[in-house]
């Protein structure tokens, strides 16, 4: 008896976190979308990364992060004139990620860092995976070519693209370690209300 209501517990608040994360996205992802928000994507991670991190702090069972995720994918989906796969890949693929890392490490301070960490620096690739996927192969060289025209225009050194890219990767990861933060703190304070 004492088992199904926890699993029943458990359900409930990976259902009711995946849901807010999904809402989140629909909504404040939409929107950051439409205006063409830099590091979107990474931002989303974040946030998402922390309910992740807190519905697994309420139910602490292997497949918890996973379910909350594909409840947040679902309704990601959901989002009227807004359907996009990248968005709903990227919180599939995120939920898996903090699922690898709490599942295999446990849920404490230092695998929550870690876990938003990787959860925001997946939106690199998942940028150029995706525009590989809609533009196709040659969508780097354009991207190249107009990076060096910007250069040349400016003045600015030959491998300048290089300090750009340097510069969007520690964005990515400073807003993951910024979101560990959080989660961590959530871990300090579920373990002081007890």
């Amino acid at each position: 008896m004492r088992d199904d209501a926890e699993r029943i517990r458990s359900l409930v608040h990976t259902t009711i976190f995946g849901a807010l994360w999904g809402l989140i996205e629909m909504f404040l992802g939409g929107y950051l979308q439409m205006v063409q928000f830099p590091l979107r994507g990474a931002l989303m991670a974040a946030v998402g990364s922390v309910l992740l991190c807190a519905a697994r702090l309420q139910a602490d069972r292997p497949g918890a992060t996973l379910a909350a995720g594909a409840v947040a994918a679902a309704v990601r989906l959901l989002a009227i004139g807004a359907f996009k796969l990248g968005p709903v890949a990227g919180i599939a693929i995120e939920a898996a990620l903090l699922e690898a890392v709490l599942t295999l490490f446990g849920c404490g301070r230092v695998q929550f860092m870690l876990g938003c960490a990787l959860a925001c620096l997946e939106a690199i690739p998942h940028f150029f995976v995706t525009n590989w996927l809609f533009f196709g192969r040659g969508i780097f060289g354009t991207y190249l070519e107009a990076v060096r025209q910007m250069q040349a225009f400016f003045g600015l050194p030959d491998g300048f693209w290089k300090a750009v890219v340097a510069v969007w990767a520690a964005a990515h990861l400073l807003l993951g370690l910024s979101a560990g933060a959080v989660a961590a703190a959530l871990v300090a304070r579920g373990k002081h209300g007890r």
